[in-house]
């Protein structure tokens, strides 16, 4: 269950929209946290939670069969802080 063809459905019961709209909708959402994403701007949506970039460091590594040194290099991760709100909500406080 939450995969995308079944927010689309409950978001064309709710919004009482056809399941087309609902889905289009649902890809312009996305699409625009992706373009925020890449230009590394945060988009926070309030009492859900807040998507941001984030840059891992370099390390070191260790290869898993031979035991032999590997270096890493630093990448861009996708972050999720969840609103207080949602916490709330999860945890049943």
């Amino acid at each position: 269950m939450g995969a995308k063809a079944d927010i689309a459905v409950y978001v064309a019961k709710q919004a009482n929209i056809n399941l087309g709209n609902a889905n289009r909708a649902i890809g312009a959402v996305f699409d625009f946290i992706s373009n925020e994403l890449a230009f590394d701007n945060t988009v926070e949506l309030r009492g859900f939670g807040t998507f941001f970039v984030k840059e891992t460091i370099p390390r070191t590594g260790r290869n898993p069969s031979t035991g032999e040194p590997v270096d890493i290099p630093s990448k861009n991760r996708v972050r999720f802080r969840a609103s207080k709100a949602l916490n709330t909500l999860i945890n049943g406080e």
